[in-house]
């Protein structure tokens, strides 16, 4: 805090004996600065106190006050900014709405079948002559949950008529393929639900989903003399319809 004001002096004293008359002219701008005007009649000597220089009190507590003062707008600063990025996210997030998203999946009927191989193993060529062979083997068949499905045999690459038959270098051998184990209903060409209506002529099913074991039997009848040596195959084709 400065001194507002000083009382008139008629004259200061020296280190010296010198007389030194002065007048001050005072008056005060504010708490924190003083203007002091001061006309000597003759020159200050040296090392002579001057009335008339500026004099400054510090008081402490102007320091505190200004920097609590700069500490108080910081933290309303922070708070203004807080509460309006604060009522802008409440603002930005305020309204809704909704809308709906058909999910879906199309599941279309199908079936895989898998080869196999009927193999009605080594006999000799006498024993054939006079006794029927018989075998059996299975397919795998995969379809669709509830899809219905036909397996049909074609009659095979050696066919002569509609007799099914093996061959090894020009012979041949005849053979036959059955639904049942029996051996009473034959596996015909039938190729779909429409042209094979029993299971007398092939195969009908229905799938589950998963894969289905499917049997397939088979005879060769005794050919009456001995059949030369050798490998005899041949190739059928299985259709599966669904």
């Amino acid at each position: 805090m400065l001194i507002q004001s000083l009382p008139n002096f008629d004259s200061f004293v020296d280190d010296d004996g010198l007389r030194v008359r002065a007048q001050l002219a005072m008056k005060t701008n504010s708490l924190e600065d003083t203007e002091e005007v001061c006309r000597p009649t003759r020159k200050a000597a040296r090392r002579v106190f001057d009335p008339c220089r500026r004099i400054r009190i510090r008081d402490d507590r102007g320091p505190l006050l200004k920097r609590r003062t700069r500490q108080a707008a910081r933290m309303g600063a922070v708070a203004l900014f807080v509460a309006v990025a604060s009522g802008y996210q409440t603002s930005a997030q305020a309204g809704t709405s909704t809308a709906n998203l058909t999910v879906q999946i199309t599941i279309t009927a199908s079936c895989t079948i898998n080869a196999a191989t009927l193999n009605f193993g080594s006999v000799a060529g006498t024993t054939l002559a006079t006794t029927l062979q018989s075998g059996s083997t299975t397919v795998s068949v995969t379809c669709t949950n509830g899809s219905p499905y036909s397996i049909a045999m074609d009659n095979g690459a050696n066919v002569s008529g509609s007799q099914r038959r093996m061959t090894n270098a020009g012979n041949f051998i005849n053979y036959d393929l059955y639904t049942d184990s029996a051996h009473t209903n034959p596996w015909t060409t039938a190729t779909s639900s429409t042209t094979c209506t029993t299971t007398n002529g092939c195969f009908l099913g229905t799938g589950n989903g998963s894969a289905q074991t499917i049997n397939i039997y088979g005879t060769v009848p005794a050919t009456g003399t001995a059949p030369n040596t050798g490998t005899y195959t041949d190739t059928v084709v299985m259709t599966i319809t669904y």
